[in-house]
């Protein structure tokens, strides 16, 4: 589609070039020898010239304006033919100077003076592109025209014209415009716009005369096209509104041309994610909109006729409007800016610069204003004395400290909350409607003259005490987190009109005074639960002592108190409290709560049963003889050892378990329903006036009798007392019955068809009937004395369990919702559970079961089934088994590959040889100790399988060698202690062992003197394994991962490592290198002499000429000497001997030198010694001795004469540690 689109825009754009242009010359590429365009004409006195910088080709002309204002030239006439319509167009780019406007014209060929047809001018100039004029032309005759083309501006200004032409619009194609945005074409056809399917492009003659356009740009993305809507005046391409911000209201513009749409005059392009806005060229905007981007500058200079101006949330630091002054409607708000200069915008109506970062504002010359929003800014002052026609002030969150409001006397709706403001005389604003004025500071505030006041607010304030019995238009009040406030009179005498009212947050508040308390309690709801309202006048508060901090402290976090914890509380708050909950680990003093007189549900308890008894609350006493409304008291957990309950009669629950109380009266709470008095001490519970109880536990006590003959309960729970007999005749209607770990020898349960839930194990018992329970869910019988048990008729059981009994069998035929059974320890030896489908949860260990069928119990999940004589067991149908127990039985094979769920395997004490996990991913436990096993799989994937530290879990298989796992070394160190000593774990146990690569440390010691043969292989290993090494043929085993093996002979050694029973070898070649002799090289720089030890054993003594100078352990160094002599270095060892060098004067840069020479006898020798004598032979050319001597040694000089000698060469010979020569030549 793109293809054929750019293919047929091409196409276009040749036809329209392809155009007979009418202008003869009219792109200006043909000119004359005197550098003037063919077909054209200048103005005598004016200047043309050929430019190279061309709209379209390879030139165009320069017209400038050397003198005078204006220059012009005028093309050879041409044709033009009666009723067709032409397009004139011609195109400018300003080089230099300054124009005031480019005309374009036609005129008639004259008979005498020329006549204009047409005109066209542009006063609008660019630099950087070019600007075109066009306009279309229908003549009335068939006649000869020119076209004239006037520049006019100031002196020395040019301008470049090119591309004019004059053609036939029927002969000129549609044009069309690319509109890329698939929503913006959507948009512009459902306007009417566009037409038919998308196709990225619209014609440009439908959108050249729209004026006005809206489209949204939490849609739209890209507005490219606009440049072509040349007509618009109205554009908004909003992404929504910031006022009320949503979380799709957010455009999606990134960037907004509209530089060639210069008839706009409404601009909104705010909420988008503009980084910049170009309205340059946008002269006649009189409204722009481009809040809510992320512009950081704005360039406003060229729009003068701004009226309303929006910068809102954008990043702008600075504006500057002092030039704009039509200006009626500005805002700034949420910016960077830090000061703003309105004092020249006298016509502002509306100035919005909230939440900037102003530290003043002068408003004294915006005297028009009607409503001034300066809030959330950093302003200590701000003067509206001078603004009479404010309606709405808003300049709340700042520092102000006074504002002065009498001169504003039209004013309607004021909001300084959030202020340092701790006066203020709103008496002569008589209009005032709405006030906001939860300041600081302000503690009162007199609104007894602002009659039309329908809405008021102190939110947050510290007003004290409020009076609005005067405001009867009143229809909001909100008030909330005032926490100095106390009194409110809204006694106004029109309470019905007021539905709106918010009183919530007020600690200190204990007194609403209204007209009508049934009609404010029924519909203003929005209070703390702590005080009520009055229709009388409020009297003086009084307090109730709070000694326990803790406990003030739970009533602050509550809003019933309020600031720090000073011992006390308002009385009247706590007195309308119908809930309270507290932390007795915390609170241990609940003194005051006998002034919570509306008290209904007191909760004090603690979860935390101590060894010691009672809970871990710190409660030791409770008082609630004066909580008379009491009807739930929960304060389990504490350390009570008495209650007090006589006077709450009117209690329906109570839970005082976990504590330590000995004794308890019930007797006046007969309206209880349901007491938990367990984990206590009681010896005894006296029920029989609580006829209403329909739930009871008492278990963990000391009851040894418990009497329920006058109570018809549902739940009865007193398992873990001393219990021997418990009369149950009356209780038809119980569904739960707990009376487990008592000394019950019977118990009567025969006519129980409510109960649901029975457990009465660990006691004496010997028979039970619950064959009229057949709504029973969940039985528990075990640990007991029964031989028998009939369940045939509780066909509802789910659960049940009846092991470690003297049953000897039991019929489950009927019973198919069985989910868990539990038959343990009945020495069982049958157990069909085939037709179970729903059964989850098997338990049957120590029975003498030989076989059992589990193929149909496909909801398994757990099976324990330890010691029987399970010879073989079948789960590969349950596929949905986790845990899995089959220790002490007398299984030889376990298939556990299709149990993918597994997570848990034990199979101890039998005589398996094979076993594989590595297809059960979840498994995290196995126990496979003392079985018969050769081959364990346990390479599931999950390298930290749990170990049970008290269960050698892989122990007692002699056969196994090898343990297959997912991480070889984390099993090696992790569980090598819970399986036998000669086990290996690897992750490939078919293949040969793998050892990690650097396992282990070959390491080769040479001889350490010639001819000693006493040369060493040291091997040391990483893992832990009974190692042997075959060495050139002598095979040594390994002692604690290591062998060590001397008195070798020089040579190459071959070694084979390998492990006894397993697949594995590993060679070593290594050397025992023959002892040297000390060797070494020199180089000698200077005084400097650079020595390298070849051979030789570190450390290393340098001596000089016999004398230690150091000792060094690295095998290169220096030495430095003044002078020649003899460096001698000493290896650490005698018998490799020493290496020596001898360094000559002359080496460490000594200059021997004689003067004069040539000479005719007596010449001197200069010595570089600090000697004080010398011996110098002098020897003829022939090499005959001339003469030999010592000679002294004066001021480095030496004193020779060669008088009685013939003229030639001679050397003289010079005795140093190395002697040295040089040439001396006789005159």
């Amino acid at each position: 589609m793109k293809t054929k689109l750019l293919l047929l825009l091409l196409l276009a754009n040749f036809s329209f070039y392809a155009q007979t242009n009418l202008v003869p010359n009219g792109n200006f590429e043909i000119w004359s020898s005197s550098s003037q365009p063919d077909n054209w004409y200048r103005y005598f006195s004016g200047f043309v010239s050929q430019s190279t910088t061309a709209q379209n080709g390879s030139s165009s002309v320069n017209v400038s304006i050397v003198t005078g204002t204006f220059n012009y030239i005028n093309s050879e006439y041409f044709p033009v033919t009666a009723n067709k319509t032409y397009r004139v167009t011609l195109y400018h780019k300003i080089l230099r100077g300054a124009l005031s406007s480019v005309d374009l014209s036609l005129y008639h060929k004259p008979s005498t003076f020329k006549e204009e047809i047409i005109k066209k001018s542009d006063v609008t100039f660019s630099s950087t592109e070019w600007r075109k004029i066009e306009f279309d032309y229908t003549p009335t005759v068939s006649e000869n025209i020119e076209v004239d083309i006037y520049a006019n501006g100031s002196a020395n200004s040019e301008v470049l014209i090119d591309n004019v032409s004059v053609v036939d619009v029927a002969d000129i194609p549609l044009q069309y415009t690319l509109i890329p945005d698939i929503e913006f074409e959507k948009k512009l056809i459902s306007l009417g716009i566009d037409s038919g399917a998308t196709d990225g492009k619209v014609l440009t003659s439908k959108i050249q005369t729209v004026k006005s356009l809206t489209v949204d740009t939490r849609v739209v993305s890209d507005l490219t096209g606009i440049q072509d809507f040349t007509a618009l005046e109205t554009l908004s391409a909003t992404g929504g509104n910031y006022y009320y911000p949503t979380a799709e209201a957010d455009g999606l513009l990134k960037t907004l041309d509209v530089s060639k749409n210069t008839n706009l005059i409404s601009l909104n392009c705010s909420i988008n994610k503009l980084t910049s806005l170009d309205v340059s060229n946008n002269k006649k905007l009189t409204t722009l909109d481009c809040g809510e981007n992320k512009i950081a500058v704005i360039n406003i200079t060229n729009n003068p006729n701004l009226q309303k101006l929006s910068l809102d949330n954008t990043l702008i630091d600075t504006i500057d409007i002092s030039k704009h002054q039509a200006l009626t409607t500005f805002t700034c708000s949420g910016t960077k800016v830090t000061s703003f200069d309105v004092s020249k915008n006298t016509g502002l109506s509306l100035l919005n610069v909230s939440n900037n970062k102003l530290t003043t504002l002068d408003v004294s010359k915006n005297t028009n204003l009607y409503a001034l929003y300066c809030d959330s800014n950093s302003l200590t002052s701000i003067d509206v004395s001078k603004n009479l026609n404010l309606l709405q002030l808003n300049c709340f969150i700042n520092p102000l400290t006074t504002l002065d409001l009498s001169n504003n006397i039209l004013l309607d709706r004021v909001d300084f909350s959030d202020t340092e403001i701790a006066n203020i005389d709103v008496t002569k604003n008589i209009n005032l409607t709405s006030i906001s004025c939860g300041t600081k500071k302000l503690t009162s505030i007199d609104v007894s003259k602002n009659l039309k006041l329908n809405y008021f607010n102190c939110n947050w304030g510290q007003i004290k005490t409020l009076d609005l019995s005067k405001n009867t238009n009143l229809n909001t009040v909100i008030c909330q987190y005032t926490t100095t406030l106390s009194e409110i009179n809204l006694k106004n005498g029109n309470n019905t009109k007021i539905t709106t009212i918010n009183l919530i947050g007020n600690p200190n508040l204990y007194c609403v005074q209204v007209d009508d308390v049934n009609y404010s309690t029924q519909n203003w709801t929005k209070k703390d639960l702590y005080f009520n309202y009055t229709s009388t006048a409020c009297s003086a508060p009084s307090y109730t002592l709070i000694p326990d901090k803790e406990f003030e402290k739970r009533l602050i976090e509550l809003g019933i108190d309020s600031g720090e914890p000073d011992g006390k509380v308002l009385t009247p708050r706590i007195a309308a409290v119908k809930s309270l909950k507290v932390e007795p680990t915390l609170v241990a003093d609940l003194t005051g709560i006998e002034d919570f007189t509306a008290l209904e549900v007191l909760e004090c308890r603690n979860g935390c049963i101590t060894s010691n008894g009672g809970g871990c609350g710190k409660i030791t006493k409770l008082d609630v003889s004066k909580n008379t409304a009491l009807t739930q008291l929960y304060c389990e957990g504490n350390q009570l050892t008495n209650l007090d309950l006589s006077k709450n009669t009117k209690l329906n629950n109570l839970n005082c378990s976990s504590n330590k109380l000995t004794s308890l009266d019930i007797s006046n709470n007969t309206d209880l329903y349901y007491i938990d008095v367990s984990r206590n001490a009681l010896t005894e519970l006296n029920i029989s006036n609580n006829k209403k109880l329909d739930q009871i536990s008492c278990k963990s006590n000391k009851l040894k009798n418990l009497d329920v003959t006058n109570n018809k309960l549902a739940l009865l729970a007193c398992s873990n007392n001393e219990l021997t007999s418990l009369n149950l005749t009356n209780q038809n209607n119980l569904v739960q019955l707990y009376v487990e770990n008592n000394k019950l020898t019977e118990l009567d349960t025969t006519n129980k068809p409510s109960l649901v839930y029975f457990n009465c194990s660990g006691n004496l018992l010997t028979n039970i009937n619950i064959t009229a329970s057949t709504n029973l869910i969940d039985l528990n019988c075990s640990n007991n004395k029964l031989t028998s048990l009939d369940v045939t008729k509780n066909i509802n059981l789910v659960i049940l369990s009846c092991g470690t009994n003297t049953i000897s069998g039991f019929d489950i035929s009927k019973n198919l919702k069985l989910k868990e059974l539990e038959c343990t320890s009945l020495q069982l030896n049958e157990l069909d559970v085939t037709f179970l489908p729903e059964l989850k949860k098997l338990s049957a260990g120590d029975n003498n079961l030989s076989t059992i069928d589990l193929s149909k119990n496909l909801k398994l999940t757990e099976v324990n089934l330890f010691q029987n004589q399970l010879t073989e067991i079948d789960v590969t149908k349950n596929l949905l088994l986790s845990n899995l127990l089959v220790p002490k039985n007398k299984l030889t094979v376990l298939n556990t590959v299709n149990n993918l769920a597994l997570e848990y395997v034990d199979f101890y004490n039998n005589q398996l040889t094979t076993f594989d996990i590595s297809k059960n991913k979840k498994v995290r436990y196995v126990n496979c100790n003392n079985n018969k096993l050769t081959s364990l799989n346990l390479q599931n994937g999950i390298k930290e399988l749990y170990i049970n530290i008290d269960v050698p879990n892989y122990k007692n298989n002699p056969d196994l060698k090898c343990i297959q796992v997912t991480d070889a070394k984390y099993a090696k160190t992790n569980w090598s202690y819970y399986a036998d000593p000669n086990v290996r774990f690897s992750e490939d146990c078919a293949g040969p062992l793998t050892l990690p690569a650097n396992n282990f440390t070959v390491e080769a010691k040479g001889e350490t003197c010639l001819g000693e043969n006493n040369g060493q292989i040291n091997i040391t290993a990483k893992e832990t394994y009974a190692y042997e090494a075959k060495i050139n043929g002598k095979t040594l085993a390994f002692t604690n991962n290591a062998l060590n093996y001397s008195n070798l002979t020089p040579g190459n050694y071959t070694i084979a490592i390998t492990i006894p029973n397993e697949f594995f070898e590993q060679n070593f070649n290594v050397t025992i290198n023959k002892a040297a002799s000390a060797a070494g090289k020199s180089t000698v720089t200077s005084k400097n002499v650079q020595v390298e030890i070849i051979e030789g054993t570190a450390p290393f003594t340098v001596y000089v000429d016999g004398s230690e100078q150091f000792q060094t352990t690295d095998t290169n160094f220096n030495v430095n000497l003044e002078k020649g002599g003899l460096i001698e270095v000493a290896t650490a060892k005698a018998c490799e001997g020493t290496f020596s060098k001898k360094v000559s004067v002359l080496e460490v840069g000594g200059i021997l030198s004689a003067y004069p020479n040539p000479t005719s006898g007596k010449f001197e020798v200069e010595i570089p010694t600090s000697k004080n004598e010398v011996k110098i032979e002098l020897y003829n050319f022939g090499g005959q001795l001339v003469s030999t001597k010592v000679y002294n040694i004066e001021n480095g000089k030496a004193q020779l004469n060669l008088e009685n000698q013939p003229s030639g060469i001679y050397a003289a010979k010079i005795y140093f540690e190395t002697p040295e020569y040089i040439k001396i030549i006789k005159k």
